[in-house]
């Protein structure tokens, strides 16, 4: 009699589980709340580099991942611009994109850069669940992922990148809130002037002979800019304070 209740017991608890794996099998999976389940999204990035689709750069990512890629040199030529739909959305050599739909990007090789400002600095590039044409999220002026679109200064680093005053802390970056270093600072004043040949050199014993702020901390000596922080040294590497900055620029405009 034990043997039988045994095997009923068995039984009962063999059939609520078989009845439970029905009713999964048999579950709405398009509910990923009673099923536990976490869906991801798959995007897809296709590239093209000089007209022509490329494997190294395209790939698939899941929903809201970052794509970085960076166009290639073709022929002994660097990109252009970067093209998304027809729109240029950046002139960087690269770039990062927040995958939130399927992308088309191209990689535009050209003798110079087109004449049209660009419709997004380096964005987000998302598509109409229709699969309609791409929208430019976050657009901005620069080219710097780091500079928010309508912010006081974006107009202000804008003018920096189109005067060469500036190629920004990396091809994707200007760093907004980081200091300035003695020597950044003299050299965006010198590239602001037109970056000027110095005609003497200085006896700063700390200015290497051919960083990139050589010629700017020359040309700034020379012209009365800057007296360094001691008869030999200029400290191109100590934080420039906002007096410094200030006395720079009235001893290079003052009467101008």
């Amino acid at each position: 009699m034990k043997r039988f209740y045994h095997c009923f017991a068995l039984l009962t608890a063999l059939s609520a589980l078989l009845a439970a794996l029905t009713v999964a099998t048999c579950a709405d999976y398009s509910d990923p709340v009673d099923m536990g389940l976490v869906f991801s999204p798959v995007t897809r990035l296709e590239a093209y580099v000089d007209g022509e689709w490329n494997a190294d750069l395209s790939g698939s990512y899941g929903f809201g991942d970052t794509a970085a890629v960076t166009a290639p040199d073709v022929g002994g030529k660097s990109s252009s611009h970067w093209e998304a739909d027809g729109s240029v959305i950046s002139y960087a050599k690269s770039l990062k994109l927040t995958m939130n739909a399927h992308t088309t990007l191209s990689a535009v090789y050209a003798d110079a850069a087109p004449t049209a400002k660009p419709v997004a600095g380096i964005t987000s590039v998302t598509r109409t669940s229709d699969g309609g044409s791409s929208a430019l999220v976050e657009q901005n002026k620069t080219g710097f992922v780091d500079v928010p679109a309508g912010s006081f200064y974006e107009d202000a680093v804008a003018w920096a990148v189109e005067a060469g005053v500036t190629t920004g802390t990396d091809a994707t970056h200007f760093s907004p809130n980081a200091a300035c270093t003695r020597a950044q600072t003299v050299t965006f004043l010198w590239r602001a002037a037109g970056s000027p040949e110095p005609t003497t050199t200085t006896t700063f014993t700390d200015v290497p002979a051919n960083d990139y702020y050589t010629k700017a901390v020359q040309w700034a000596a020379e012209n009365g800019v800057t007296t360094g922080t001691s008869a030999t040294s200029f400290s191109p590497n100590d934080n420039c304070l906002r007096a410094q900055i200030v006395t720079f620029l009235y001893r290079a405009y003052e009467g101008k």
